[in-house]
């Protein structure tokens, strides 16, 4: 009889809503977060709700102002996110085998074709390999070649025959070794095997492994009930409040993500173990160093692209990210000044890139208003994006506190955070720029 009772009541309350028609429509929009008509599936709810889901504001907050922390920007959106399970994360990182060394000692002309030439980094070498010197003039008038017949782990020497040798210190002994100055360039090549010979030298790079903390980065708005409901001259509301402290989070993320020292300590005054992450900066094995006072010419141009680009094995685009002081030199430059002339540039995660073509690989070039910011104007840093990681504890939150609930303020919080650190993979096809 109950039951029979309430289903009369519903049906008669379904009646009454289907003849109210407009009202009762208007009555259900204007008592609830909103009305969402059949299955509730997420891009319902975003439509009903849009900051209802995390993947929203996450988004969001990764859109926000992405020209003035563009790696923030990359680094939420692009890169490989990585999940870990403590604040301490570890990880293998690895760059190919060197293609070139340098001479540790001069070699004075001789009248022989066989002799011990001292390098920097023996290991690169081996047994059979071919050398080539293009600085030092062999007897053909093209780069001088030797063949690796031992090589000398202890004293680091390579003994190399000559293959295109010159003429002794004695002038009459034909095919000798060439005189060889300290710090000449050294380049293996490809190994010349006998007949016979059925093996060669095993090669393998292994990885590094390092580690790196993950930094609990976070921000927090509140406004008190009383500010909400005061009148003002302008409509300025919790919602701005919350963009603003959210660029502040994104901007300090990002100097962390570059200049950061990785640590952990114990703090003085509350006796809480923190961590903070090492940023990109000392994880990197590549630095280009330049005069700022002289400029940069284009021969410098040049050199710095092919240290960027070659002997390693990264993309055939990179990203360069420079304070304004090294962007007005590199502007100066003549032919990057004809390309940035040309204003040819490309939007990739919402920043707009100018586009620079060079004879080893393209440069997007952005300027990066932060360096400034942070004291390193004259200085900029060169990505390989394809091999970014963010190692992640805890992914983006956005948590609402209620304070006044619990009693502590009479005043509406939020608090986001996110717990994570930026990883180089390949760290040799990254580098920084330094003014001096």
């Amino acid at each position: 009889m109950v039951l029979t009772i309430a289903v009369i009541a519903v049906s008669f309350l379904a009646m009454n809503l289907l003849f109210m028609g407009g009202a009762a429509a208007q009555l259900m929009a204007t008592t609830g977060g909103g009305v969402v008509e059949g299955t509730v599936t997420t891009e319902a709810v975003e439509g009903s709700q849009e900051d209802l889901n995390m993947a929203e504001v996450a988004d969001k907050i990764t859109k926000m102002q992405p020209s003035s922390t563009p790696l923030a920007t990359i680094f939420m959106q692009y890169a490989k996110k990585v999940k870990v399970k403590s604040q301490r994360t570890e990880f293998y990182a690895v760059d190919i085998k060197p293609f070139s060394d340098k001479t540790a000692d001069e070699y004075v002309l001789a009248s022989v074709d066989y002799a011990a030439i001292t390098v920097a980094d023996v290991s690169i070498f081996n047994v059979d390999d071919t050398v080539m010197f293009p600085d030092i003039e062999g007897g053909d008038g093209q780069p001088f070649v030797g063949c690796i017949s031992k090589k000398d782990n202890a004293s680091s020497a390579i003994h190399i025959q000559a293959m295109n040798g010159v003429t002794g210190a004695d002038t009459t002994t034909p095919n000798c070794i060439p005189g060889i100055v300290t710090d000449s360039i050294a380049v293996r090549m490809g190994p010349a095997k006998s007949e016979l010979d059925a093996q060669t030298a095993p090669f393998a790079v292994m990885p590094e492994k390092d580690f790196n903390y993950t930094q609990n980065f976070m921000a927090q708005v509140e406004e008190s009930v009383f500010q909400r409901a005061h009148k003002q001259e302008v409509n300025w509301d919790f919602t701005d409040y919350e963009e603003m402290n959210i660029y502040d989070m994104k901007a300090r993320m990002e100097m962390s993500y570059i200049w950061g020292i990785r640590s952990q300590f114990v703090d003085r005054e509350d006796e809480e173990r923190k961590f903070t992450c090492g940023g990109l900066a000392s994880f990197m094995t590549k630095t280009i160093n330049y005069t700022f006072s002289t400029g940069i010419t284009n021969d410098i141009w040049v050199d710095w692209t092919q240290e960027i680009f070659a002997d390693n094995a990264g993309s055939d685009t990179r990203f360069l990210f420079a304070g304004d002081d090294l962007l007005a030199t590199i502007s100066k430059i003549e032919g990057v000044n004809k390309q940035l002339e040309a204003k040819e540039t490309e939007v990739k995660w919402g920043i707009t890139f100018s586009k620079v073509e060079t004879k080893f690989g393209t440069l997007f070039i952005k300027r990066h208003p932060l360096f400034g910011l942070a004291g390193q104007s004259k200085n900029g840093i060169v990505l390989d994006v394809n091999h970014l990681e963010e190692h992640e504890y805890f992914p983006l939150q956005f948590t609402t506190l209620e304070l006044k609930k619990s009693g502590q303020r009479n005043a509406n919080a939020t608090v986001l955070q996110k717990v994570s650190t930026g990883v180089l993979r390949y760290p040799g096809t990254h580098a920084m720029i330094i003014g001096e």
